[in-house]
């Protein structure tokens, strides 16, 4: 080297990588920032934290919401929407009577507590499943369409998506309910945050089939496909959100209509 010489400055690549976001700003940014937030997720993926605040969240709300409405008023709701189905179907008074018995059998103390347990359990597991549902059709449509990402890293960023929206959504139910009288609470839907809520508020008299199906129509499940869509175009190497979005809202239009479906025919 000639005296006098200056040394190159170090390439940009040899710069030491970011460090990755904690759990709480990665969820901060979802809601506020997740383009930036979801390809940070890409670049990083974890699942296990984002899965398990899933579990604990709707544990925890269940147990609110439902502590709020009443368990008591929650079985004997049940057993009566159960109680009208079997009346168009045309069931024997004997088999009714046995269902009203089950019903005054669950409702002691000792049975009551071991319902609690088992459908916190189930309300903590279900949006793990349904992210985990939801990020396998997401990979086995990047697979046919030629895209490239890993399961992981679709996960992590579903897993987000659902975790931003059921923190503000949930805390909105549970203000909710707390508002309201025990009574007064619609546990089907406890927020007017969709369209067949409105059009009840607003006596449309819609069928049930239509209700139900109206009630898709939300604001939080808008939010989520959007989210989601965001996430997976993120994790994804050449993929628009657009194009991103299009199995999120299938999967979702399929539940609405199967699960109105279903609604209409026990309500």
């Amino acid at each position: 080297m000639k005296a006098g010489q200056k040394l190159a400055p170090p390439a940009a690549s040899d710069a030491p990588a970011a460090k990755p976001r904690n759990f709480f700003s990665r969820l901060i940014g979802v809601i506020f920032s997740p383009g930036e937030t979801f390809a940070e997720i890409g670049r990083a993926s974890h699942v296990f934290a984002p899965l398990l605040s899933l579990v604990l969240l709707g544990a925890a709300v269940h147990f609110v919401v439902a502590n709020r409405y009443g368990y008591e008023n929650i079985i004997r709701k049940e057993t009566e929407m159960q109680i009208q189905v079997m009346s168009r179907m045309n069931v024997s008074g004997d088999r009714i009577d046995e269902v009203k018995k089950q019903t005054e059998e669950q409702l002691k103390p000792e049975n009551l507590t071991k319902i609690k347990l088992r459908r916190m359990a189930v309300a903590g597991l279900m949006f793990p499943i349904i992210a985990l549902l939801a990020a396998g059709v997401f990979k086995l449509f990047t697979l046919i369409m030629g895209a490239s990402n890993t399961f992981k890293g679709v996960l992590s960023a579903v897993s987000f998506a659902y975790l931003a929206v059921g923190v503000v959504s949930q805390l909105i139910i549970i203000i909710t309910v707390y508002i309201k009288k025990p009574e007064d609470i619609d546990m089907i839907n406890p927020v007017a945050s969709n369209l067949g809520a409105i059009l009840t508020i607003a006596g449309a008299g819609l069928p049930k089939f239509l209700a139900a199906l109206a009630s898709w129509v939300d604001v939080f499940g808008i939010w989520r496909i959007a989210l989601r869509a965001i996430g997976c175009a993120a994790v994804t190497t050449k993929m628009k959100v657009g194009v991103a979005a299009i199995p999120h809202v299938l999967l979702y239009g399929i539940a609405a209509v199967i699960l109105s479906f279903i609604a209409s025919f026990m309500g």
